[in-house]
């Protein structure tokens, strides 16, 4: 008798792939700030080009809701690849129109929207068909997100070099072209589509006037904003210090790298302990960030200290989205709460994400440092923690 495959088993094959290309296009900008910052003329709208990513994001996750969930996948998966090729080669596909700055920017929209959507529907599809393995999995999906963090942080300068910035921005159209072949096969019907057809609900709860949806929606606009201004800045910042440029670059990879374990191992171990104890790891995760902001002040660098700090920025880096899926799919009482919480924390949580790029670039330009950016950075990880005390309390939405 041949082996059945579950359909589950499937359908986690492809939730790992999807994962594979939600950060990579992101964190992979970071290394080549310098080179953006340089064709833009600006700090500030190089930092704008971060933040627009994370704006759509927020807006993405209102069209998720919408329609059809297998064809939105599909539909957002295409245009990320879209998105991709165009933000560094549009200015060569439409020779005579526009300058490359102009689609940066369109290729920028264009791949943010379609994370935006991946973003919403894939915690759902882990809530429906995972509910007895929330930690398990959430911990394998923000693993698999962390390595495609890790992956556009490692390998973007390196293919800059050999080639150049515009490749290392391009390079990602490939996985996003694999990841689009592979999910194909559910927009056919049959018995492997019909399983993963998700029954769309009105909420019943009013989102808007609930105050434990706004601390959820607050968590993870801060860890969010937090983590992309470092992915953002951070090689950068680590210059002004003195660190060389591939020395910056290694060490981001370094914190993408230490971020996979801790993107798998947060969300196993609180959903394990008990309410009273997940307190306790929610604020070690957001106190990490206030750690590393305070020792960026040190203004001496040297190789252990900066270790030393990427590993520490690295456990809230990976698990601080995990934490928030983790709180989204353990507060909501069925899947449609699930999937309208889901879209709206992460609706709102992105907006306020979207400033953080954008804020420390223009503190940058205004006072020709980052010192205030890291004061910046330190006052949110402190907000960060006060709301990791409050969300332990939240009990079913």
């Amino acid at each position: 008798m041949k082996a059945k495959i579950k359909p589950t088993s499937i359908l986690l094959i492809l939730i790992i792939l999807i994962s594979l290309n939600l950060r990579a296009p992101v964190t992979g900008v970071g290394p080549l700030m310098g080179d953006i910052t340089d064709v833009l003329h600006s700090s500030t709208l190089a930092g704008l080009l971060a933040g627009i990513v994370l704006v759509l994001f927020g807006f993405g996750s209102l069209v998720a809701l919408r329609f059809n969930y297998i064809k939105m996948i599909f539909l957002a998966i295409v245009c990320c690849f879209v998105g991709l090729v165009i933000r560094s080669y549009g200015v060569d596909i439409f020779s005579g129109f526009g300058s490359f700055g102009i689609y940066l920017f369109i290729g920028t929209f264009l791949v943010g929207l379609g994370i935006a959507v991946q973003n919403v529907l894939v915690p759902v599809l882990i809530k429906k068909f995972f509910a007895k393995k929330l930690g398990l999995i959430t911990g394998l999906y923000g693993s698999a997100l962390c390595i495609s963090a890790f992956l556009g942080a490692s390998i973007s300068l390196p293919i800059s070099h050999v080639l150049d910035f515009k490749a290392a921005l391009a390079v990602w159209a490939i996985l996003a072209f694999i990841v689009l072949l592979a999910w194909i096969p559910m927009l056919k019907h049959g018995r492997w589509r019909a399983k993963f057809i998700l029954k769309k609900k009105k909420s019943t709860i009013n989102l808007y006037a609930n105050f434990e949806v706004w601390v959820i929606v607050f968590f993870m606009g801060l860890q969010s904003l937090l983590f992309y201004t470092f992915a953002s800045w951070y090689p950068l910042i680590l210059q002004s210090k003195g660190v060389s440029l591939s020395t910056s670059a290694n060490i981001n990879s370094l914190m993408q790298f230490f971020a996979i374990f801790s993107a798998f191992l947060v969300p196993r171990l609180t959903a394990r302990v008990r309410p009273p104890a997940r307190k306790i790891v929610v604020i070690i995760v957001a106190l990490c960030y206030l750690v590393a902001g305070l020792m960026l002040f040190i203004p001496s660098s040297s190789l252990t200290l900066d270790v030393i700090m990427t590993f520490i920025v690295s456990i809230p880096v990976g698990g601080g989205f995990s934490l928030g899926l983790l709180f989204i799919a353990l507060s909501a009482k069925d899947v449609p709460t699930s999937l309208f919480l889901s879209g709206f924390a992460q609706f709102g949580g992105y907006l306020i994400a979207a400033t953080g790029p954008f804020i420390v670039g223009f503190l940058n330009d205004l006072f020709h440092s980052f010192v205030p950016g890291i004061i910046f950075i330190c006052i949110c990880s402190l907000v960060l923690t006060l709301l990791g005390l409050r969300i332990t309390k939240i009990k079913r939405i």
